[in-house]
């Protein structure tokens, strides 16, 4: 054969293999690259954790870690655009258990269900998918499931107040947003219902209950089941329930057109009539209800146009009309706050224009309006500064004749 014949032989062969190849379907071209693979590194094949193109597959498992019994979702899709047989298999000491087979779609995806097996571990997976056109196999990347068990706790002050809303969080783990979580109360026929809340994204769900009775109550929460596993209840909790020290009052001194009063928490509260700032919360203003007036008090006193009282520091304070003197600050301008008086006081009373007190030393004081004595400093001038009230000795007072029986 001539030089130029074997040169035309040569192409027209090489035009005829190049053609078998292109008319080769896909499928085989993976399955030879997929078969050499196997024979290397089995456990790897075609399939890998992370999503990567469709001929090479990719398969998934939700959620990694999963409560006993909670179903647990293995999907994916194989690099195939043909249905084939596809099985999920669960690792038993050293040998590889099947628990379901399948076929994946025409467009070579698939899913299996299954449930976390038994107790808190770590259960092993694996997808192998068969080609039925050229007998080889692929089998994904070990797929792991944490098995961890499930746990609820709830937490709150052990004590709160009657009538008063109390907070009482609940943790659980591990998290799933959306599972029901209902608060329980314990009563003499049971556990009743009280609400129902769901966890958010970090397994956290915060009840408020505000309660009506006395005493100790036990509550507790309870996780309804979730996509297959079971529900739990927390263990229960105390909650002591008493009267709110900011509800009730150790004294209440009535005037003239207001009131006021302390309660057991030791914040001061007016109400009434306030022409002149008597209730002492800083507007002129009647008000039908009790308004705060600054600060921690031992006793508040209600005069007729003005208040007086000793905070807990044994200061002394007044407040309202002050044209004769009567908060005892050395000014004749009133005031729609607290001045304050010098002095430790033991008591302070508010009287009709005129205030008088008992220092913590015993000595007695008065000072404001004066007319007719008040202020008892033997004069009838007002006086805007706490005087001395003059005492009088027994030996000044006039005698008095006891008849003989």
């Amino acid at each position: 054969m001539s030089r130029v014949g074997s040169i035309g032989w040569l192409i027209a062969a090489m035009a005829v293999v190049a053609a078998s190849q292109v008319l080769l379907p896909a499928d085989a071209v993976v399955a030879k690259a997929t078969t050499s693979t196997n024979n290397a590194r089995s456990s790897l094949a075609s399939f890998r954790e992370s999503t990567v193109g469709a001929r090479s597959g990719s398969v998934r498992l939700t959620p990694a870690q999963a409560m006993p019994g909670e179903r647990i979702t293995v999907s994916g899709v194989v690099g195939s655009r043909s249905r084939q047989p596809v099985s999920l298999q669960l690792k038993v000491d050293s040998d590889w258990k099947l628990l379901e087979k399948a076929k994946s779609s025409r467009k070579g995806k698939f899913k299996f269900r299954t449930r976390a097996q038994g107790t808190p571990g770590i259960s092993k997976f694996r997808v192998v998918a068969k080609r039925t056109r050229t007998k080889s196999s692929w089998t994904s990347k070990r797929l792991e499931a944490r098995v961890v068990a499930q746990a609820g706790t709830l937490a709150a002050p052990q004590s709160g107040y009657v009538g008063r809303a109390i907070e009482l969080p609940t943790v659980w783990s591990p998290a799933r947003p959306g599972r029901a979580i209902t608060l329980q109360r314990s009563s003499g026929a049971g556990w009743s219902s009280i609400a129902v809340l769901s966890q958010n994204s970090k397994g956290r769900a915060v009840f408020s209950v505000t309660g009506s009775e006395l005493g100790t109550h036990a509550y507790r929460a309870v996780a309804a089941t979730w996509n297959g596993a079971s529900s739990l209840a927390t263990a229960s909790y105390g909650l002591t329930l008493t009267t709110d020290p900011s509800k009730t009052w150790v004294s209440i001194s009535a005037g003239y057109a207001h009131t006021c009063g302390v309660r057991t928490d030791s914040t001061g509260w007016c109400w009434g009539g306030s022409g002149y700032g008597e209730l002492g919360h800083g507007i002129i203003g009647d008000s039908t209800v009790p308004v705060q007036v600054p600060g921690l008090w031992a006793d508040i006193s209600a005069g007729v146009e003005h208040s007086c009282g000793v905070k807990v520091d044994g200061s002394g304070w007044c407040w309202g009309y002050n044209l004769t003197g009567a908060l005892g600050n050395g000014q004749t301008t009133n005031s729609v706050v607290p001045v304050q008086v010098s002095g430790a006081w033991a008591s302070l009373t508010a009287g009709n224009r005129h205030t008088c007190g008992v220092r913590t030393d015993g000595t007695g004081w008065c000072w404001g309006h004066n007319p007719n004595g008040e202020v008892g400093d033997g004069t009838t001038t007002d006086s805007a500064f706490p005087v001395q009230f003059l005492e009088r000795g027994a030996a000044s007072l006039p005698a008095i004749n006891i008849p003989a029986a």
